[in-house]
């Protein structure tokens, strides 16, 4: 695109630059240099203002040009984003439930398995009450051999796809955190404990701010073994895909 930048646009950047260097110069010293000094800033007030009109008659066509072709194109990827968005909610959902079934399978099979073992060792015991050890013995044997099974989703993650867990921390009961961060405070400085046990005054926890940036690096780091009072680790699924 061929520059539309004109010769006396240029002249006028440059008297700007010539303003800038009087300015720098420039004393006021006495009633004269006062009144010049008050010419000298309308001046330059003027030549800003026109500065500006210069520019904008410039980049007015090409402001408008690119909100023609931004408010063209704002629609069609709203329409692609919210596809995507319900693409992704709908195998999220799939893949959810696929562990939810899986899980459950696994933890019928595993109760099934549990019983199974528990009739082996109740027959070793009747079997070992009678004298019958070698029969104990087996029985045991098979007890100890019963598999304990894991059921997997019954689905293959799409290729360009997938999941990730992001963890967080969500502030349940701010007084109890303020009270643990205290007690954690006091066990290392006992000598504060006269503080809470004879306070010199009442403040709002509202003063007091937490920092979440820790607490959710804590989540992240710890996940649903997060203990600290007063809060909660949250887990939430997302889905990435990359372009075909």
């Amino acid at each position: 695109m061929a520059s539309k930048i004109t010769p006396e646009d240029k002249q006028a950047a440059t008297d700007a630059e010539k303003l800038l260097q009087l300015a720098r110069d420039y004393k006021v010293i006495d009633q004269a240099s006062l009144d010049n000094a008050g010419n000298e800033l309308r001046t330059i007030m003027s030549k800003s203002k026109e500065l500006e009109e210069r520019r904008l008659r410039i980049t007015r066509p090409m402001d408008a040009a690119k909100k023609e072709i931004m408010d063209f194109f704002r629609g069609p990827l709203q329409f692609l984003s919210d596809a995507e968005r319900i693409i992704k909610r709908n195998i999220l959902a799939f893949q959810q439930e696929q562990r939810r079934i899986a899980e459950q399978r696994e933890a019928e099979q595993r109760e099934k398995e549990r019983k199974e073992r528990e009739r082996l060792e109740a027959r070793a015991r009747k079997a070992e009450e009678s004298g019958k050890v070698e029969k104990a013995e087996i029985l045991r044997e098979q007890a100890d051999a019963v598999p304990s099974t894991h059921i997997a989703p019954a689905y293959q993650t799409p290729a360009g796809v997938s999941t990730r867990a992001i963890w967080s921390a969500e502030i349940t009961d701010k007084d109890a955190l303020i009270v643990a961060v205290a007690a954690t405070i006091i066990a290392m400085r006992p000598e504060l404990r006269e503080l809470i046990d004879k306070p010199k005054g009442a403040v709002p926890s509202i003063l007091i701010d937490i920092n979440s940036s820790i607490l959710n690096a804590q989540a992240r780091a710890l996940k649903e073994h997060m203990a600290i009072p007063g809060t909660k680790a949250m887990k939430v699924e997302t889905l990435a895909s990359r372009a075909s």
